[in-house]
């Protein structure tokens, strides 16, 4: 179009006259069209504060008047008297003339057609009225204002295919945007080779890359060609390389140095990476690279329990979190806990996030954690490793007996890793297209354990009870015995023989009086397996197989501290992924992951072990001969309050398998400055088990019948018992299935949105076996009908899980970004909510009996009482309305470049969640006197269990972190954590119920994993001293050592002051809690005179007994225990042998400075273990303990 005809269009457009336009002298040459700047847009030429130097080189600005939104255009403009060839008022479809110092033409016109408006839009798109393209824009710049605003100001999963990704902006030396660049990014190690060309703003996306080290060229005809080298990514990051361009010739090229990314400039995830120097060289006692994840902000240890280790992230329980293998779930779904123990010298990297995922990450609210398997390159690698651990190398246990020898103690871990490309000469040359990576590692354990307890005294076990402060009351009379002696003729000859498996004391005192050795022995083999082939560039296959095989006995997680406690767990977990990922086109790829689970395992008592097959039978207790009845070898559970150590095993002789089938669909979508991701993640889970809590039996003395637990056991007379029962074979399970759309909207050249959007469509849980009961809405309904019912349904469906992901990144200045988000994530309940309603009636009924202080009715010899075993039942049952646990979480961070490969982080996030699920004893009576059942509410049922989710939790955290690469030879990860969680109770699964069934609000608190202030720092430096000596010895020997490091400095857990009596009279003990009556006391220990142990850490003068049938007023969680500290450290050294062949040699040492980690102390308000600690941190149990290894690598 002319310049006639434009200026007549833009007039009618505009509502102005022709002649008002003025139109300057102008090359025959267009350099572009663009919008003007906005906080929508990316800034051009000329709309910027460069606008001044480049009008000095003669471009200028103008305005087209006839573009409401003002839409810029360069023109380059010289006075046509210098250069009349090649000005122009008429057409702009000459070529101009080219030189050596001017822009070629064909850069001309790729920025001409990259930025005017299309011409198959006719004239009139190009001047368009304000109605229509104006009304859009401005919606745009509304929408982009609110948006923002929101992830600013707003109360503001398990893992799919990666989101690994290279992107950045290419521009020319003025800042100018380059489109059409080509970009193309080879994996140095594997030569996988990614294409794409920048979009008409310059930007470039290259989705679904090989983790590792990329070379990035951009080539253009008009410029040099750019290569950027050493540009590192980590899994699941997203690596913003930004190229810059200059005027030449394609022939010429120009290479700079780039490095790993330092601040995540293109996502508000609140996630860490720990790379595989830090995985390798780090101090790791027993090698289990899982527990590196604590290492990182918001997230602690949880526990480490018969199905596995857990964690605690960003404030949520140990059963909430996404624990995976490249992926594909690798933790139960009983309880989200995991078995399975990556090898390290085969893991490359770990991904941890805690908040402001996208909407590909659902199913969990907690913690995910990645753990990501090495993938072989061109250059083979391969190690052999052996790591040594022996008593002689370790510090003698605080609490061990020092008249003794030390415990023995010896631990081998040893193996072989390999990978690299599969060559088979003269055969097949599989360099650049197929590889592998193979490992293998075996454990050999044995550890002899030496822990404290508290056992009846010798006195005690005669009936004399002398020892104590209190009086003993004959439970029928509710008369004082005599100097607190019981007449031998009324000790329970049942009692007697149970005292059996009691030893006897050898420690002083009627407190922490027993330390016996028990053995703990460890036995593991496992093998991975992981081959990846290149089709090509356009098509990726994966294929990874993780097999873990162990026998444990006496696991030191669950040591126990009597014999009769000991469990052996048989255990195999196999792991399995499939990977298909296509490049379908230039702006479509696509990744397809199948993956698989298992786990069986068993836990066993010494009983069955050592084929003890009628000891519970052969106490003579009437009824309880289940050991023989129901094949269960073992005797039933006698629990003496916390206060002192019980005897038996009841949650042992179980048999399980867990399951897990993944299918996922990740497909990713460029078009212009949208990357759009949508897919599915469809899981089906299945839980079997043949398992029941006390299936021997149980009976509980609480010392309500005669002021001492111990008294009470001595006369066999329980508060509750609870009879035995067959374990019948359960088999539960149902779908999880998230969809989900995610849109990254480069909005701006320095802003970034993520906009998801994830469907939660999580079937509910069902019995495949048939054998399940449980009850109706009205709670007094037993539902199916009949049995076997396969297919019935727990609960009913949740249709309404709607979880938006909204993410913004402001790239503020060059070194700076600015992050926020908001996102709400679901998680249904785990199966282990489910998998003990075979324990219910009809198929396996158990009732629970209450005997009266009053008018006690049960004993050893009558544990029915007098209405004989024919009573109601107990129930468990979740209710059918079981909406899953919801989380609202905002983010919120600043992330600076300190210097180059260093970066300071200061960072909030912030969630309340609800429907968390706890044990609600629906049918428990209020605090009153007389016997409990017949004050319970329903008559039809005993004690009844119902899993509700009814509890709420919020969490808030402040982190401060300092990230520094490995440069100058040292790297190192810095933060401070002050956080504060708040909730109800624990999990269901866990024993979580409130103290009064019918207050929930009075319990809520201090969670107990809350830790208000935690500072962790891990560090590698490369000792640089000596190695250019002339000296041999300090050349080779001295010099050349690498430190490593941990410290941990946090602040003590909180605890729960409790009593062990039923002072409410509701039939359930071991939660109320005593009165508070002054200050809250502060942890104050005194070093006991009698032994190592620390006393009066409480002062008890602070609390006090509630009135009778009432409930104490103390607060939940009102104490805190002792702070920890630790260090760990790492020295290696690589010595060369000849060629590629190194030797390491290395040493590790834990609790290097050989600190005390105290336990918790006793709180049982009332026993002679208040305030005592006698046992270290179960987090931090060991003092000094060194590991030596070494290894031959190629």
């Amino acid at each position: 179009m002319d310049a006639a005809r434009r200026s007549r269009r833009c007039a009618e457009a505009s509502g102005r006259t022709a002649s008002a336009i003025r139109f300057r002298p102008i090359r025959r040459w267009t350099i572009g069209w663009t919008s003007t700047p906005s906080p929508a847009r990316r800034p051009v030429r000329g709309a910027t504060a460069a606008s001044a130097s480049r009008a000095r080189r003669g471009i200028r600005i103008w305005t087209s008047p006839c573009r409401s939104d003002s839409r810029l255009a360069v023109r380059a403009t010289r006075s046509c008297a210098r250069r009349p060839s090649t000005c122009s008022t008429g057409r702009t479809s000459a070529r101009p003339r080219a030189t050596s110092t001017r822009r070629t033409p064909s850069v001309r016109s790729r920025r001409r057609s990259a930025r005017r408006p299309s011409a198959r839009r006719g004239p009139e798109s190009s001047c368009s009225s304000f109605s229509s393209r104006d009304a859009i824009m401005m919606m745009r710049r509304i929408s982009v204002f609110l948006m923002f605003g929101l992830l600013l100001a707003g109360n503001a999963s398990a893992q799919l295919a990666s989101q690994t990704a290279l992107v950045g902006t290419v521009t020319d030396q003025d800042g100018l945007v380059i489109p059409g660049a080509q970009v193309v990014a080879v994996n140095t190690g594997t030569r996988d080779t990614y294409e794409t060309t920048t979009n008409g703003d310059g930007y470039y996306n290259i989705q679904f890359v090989r983790t590792g080290t990329y070379e990035i060229t951009v080539a253009l005809s008009g410029f040099q060609t750019s290569k950027v080298n050493g540009v590192e990514v980590a899994n699941n990051q997203i690596a913003r390389t930004n190229v810059v361009v200059r005027v030449g010739q394609l022939n010429e090229s120009i290479t700079v140095a780039g490095s790993a990314p330092i601040i995540d400039t293109d996502s508000a995830r609140i996630s860490e990476t720990i790379g595989k120097r830090a995985v390798s060289d780090l101090p790791l006692n027993g090698r289990n690279v899982w527990n590196l994840a604590s290492t990182t902000p918001g997230v602690l240890g949880g526990i480490n329990g018969d199905i596995g280790l857990s964690f605690r992230g960003a404030g949520q329980r140990e059963i909430q979190n996404s624990l995976s293998l490249d992926g594909i779930n690798s933790s139960a779904n009983l309880l989200a806990a995991t078995s399975m123990r990556p090898i390290t010298d085969a893991v490359e990297e770990i991904q941890i996030q805690t908040g402001s995922t996208s909407a590909e990450y659902g199913a969990y609210l907690g913690v995910h954690i990645n753990v990501v398997t090495k993938s072989g390159t061109n250059t083979p690698h391969a190690s052999l490793f052996e790591f040594f651990q022996d008593d002689a190398l370790d510090q003698r246990g605080y609490f061990e007996n020092p008249a003794v020898p030390k415990n023995p103690r010896r631990r081998n871990q040893f193996g072989f890793e390999m990978d690299g490309p599969v060559v088979l000469p003269k055969l097949y040359d599989g360099r650049n297209k197929t590889f592998i990576t193979a490992a293998y590692e075996g454990i050999r354990a044995n550890t002899l354990l030496t822990p404290i307890a508290t056992v009846p005294t010798a006195l005690m076990r005669q009936g004399n009870f002398s020892e104590i402060t209190g009086t003993i009351r004959n439970p029928f009379t509710r008369e004082p015995y005599p100097g607190n002696i019981i007449p031998a003729s009324q000790l329970s000859p049942i009692a007697r023989s149970l005292l059996a498996f009691y030893p006897t004391p050898n420690r002083p005192g009627i407190a922490s009086n027993l330390q016996v050795p028990i053995p703990s022995t460890e036995d593991v083999d496992q093998f991975i397996a992981r081959g990846d082939q290149n089709l090509g560039n356009k098509v990726r296959l994966s294929v990874r197989y993780n097999w873990h095989d162990s026998v444990n006995s006496n696991p030191i997680s669950l040591a126990a501290v009597l014999p009769t406690q000991v469990i052996n767990q048989p255990r195999v977990n196999e792991n399995t992924l499939v990977s298909y990922t296509h490049t379908l086109s230039s702006n479509l790829l696509n990744d397809f992951r199948v993956g698989y689970h298992r786990v069986n395992f068993d836990t066993l008592n010494p009983f069955i072990v050592n084929g003890q097959s009628s000891a519970g039978s052969d106490l003579g207790i009437p009824g309880f001969n289940g050991d023989v009845r129901y094949n269960n070898p073992g005797i039933p559970t006698i629990d003496l309050t916390n206060a002192f150590s019980g005897l038996g095993g009841g949650g042992t002789n179980w048999y399980q398998f867990d399951t897990t089938f993944q299918m996922s669909n990740v497909a990713a979508y460029n078009r212009g400055s949208h990357n759009v991701r949508f897919g599915f993640d469809l899981r089906r889970l299945e839980t079997g088990r043949r398992a029941a809590n006390d299936p021997r039996g149980r009976f509980n003395f609480t010392g309500d019948m005669t002021g001492h637990p111990v008294a009470d056991f001595m006369l066999g007379v329980p508060r509750t018992v609870i009879p035995p029962t067959d374990q019948i074979q359960g088999d539960v399970g149902g779908w999880r299935n998230g969809f989900f759309v995610n849109d990254v909207w480069q909005a701006s050249r320095d802003l970034t949105f993520s906009l998801g959007l994830r469907y939660e469509l999580n079937t509910p849980v069902q019995t495949y076996a048939g054998f399940a009961s449980m009850l109706a809405e009205d709670f007094e309904t037993i539902i199916p009908s009949s049995f076997p019912a396969v297919g019935f349904q727990f609960q009913e469906p949740n249709y309404k899980d709607i979880a938006p992901r909204l993410g913004a990144t402001y790239r503020l200045k060059e070194k700076t970004v600015l992050r926020a988000g908001y996102g709400i994530y679901y998680n249904p309940n785990q199966m282990n909510s489910f998998t003990f309603l075979t324990n219910n009636p009809p198929i396996a009924a158990v009732s629970t009996f209450t005997s009266d202080p009053a008018n006690p009715t049960l004993s050893f010899q009558s544990p029915f009482g007098v209405v004989g075993p024919a009573v109601p039942p107990d129930m468990i049952s979740p209710t059918r309305h079981l909406p899953n646990a919801r989380k609202d979480q905002w983010s919120f961070d600043v992330q600076r470049e300190l210097w180059s490969g260093a970066a300071l982080d200061v960072q909030y996030v912030g969630s309340n969640t609800s429907h968390l699920d706890r044990s609600f004893f629906n049918n428990t009576p209020q605090p009153g006197p007389g016997p409990v059942d017949p004050r319970r509410p329903s008559q039809r049922f005993r004690s009844r269990r119902i899993i509700q989710n009814d509890l709420i939790a919020d969490y808030d955290a402040v982190s401060v972190i300092l990230r520094k690469r490995m440069s100058h030879g040292l790297q190192a990860d810095v933060h401070y954590t002050w956080s504060r969680t708040r909730d109800m109770a624990t999990h269901s699964n866990g024993g979580g119920q409130t103290m009064n069934n019918y207050d929930i609000q009075a319990d809520y608190g201090p969670a107990n994993w809350d830790v208000p202030h935690r500072f962790v720092a891990s560090y590698i430096y490369d000792v640089p001293f000596l190695k250019s000596s002339s000296q041999p010895v300090l050349k080779y020997v001295v010099a050349g050592w690498q430190v490593g490091g941990v410290t941990t400095v946090q602040s003590g857990t909180p605890i729960n002051a409790t009593i062990a009596a039923d002072r409410a009279n509701i039939g359930i003990s071991g939660l109320q809690r005593p009165d508070l009556i002054g200050p809250v006391p502060e942890l104050n220990c005194q070093p006991s005179p009698t032994s190592l142990d620390l006393i009066n850490c409480f002062d008890p003068s602070a609390f006090a007994m509630p009135a009778q049938y009432t409930f104490g007023n103390a607060p939940r969680n009102v104490l805190r225990g002792p702070k920890a500290m630790i260090t760990d450290l790492s020295m290696m050294k690589n010595v060369p042998v000849g060629g590629s062949v190194r030797v390491q040699i290395r040493a590790e040492i834990f609790n290097a400075f050989n600190t005390v980690n105290y336990g918790n102390p006793n709180a049982v308000f009332g026993s002679a273990t208040f305030g005592r600690i006698n046992a270290t941190n179960t987090t931090y149990p060991n003092m000094r303990q060194i590991q030596l290894g070494a290894k031959l690598l190629f």
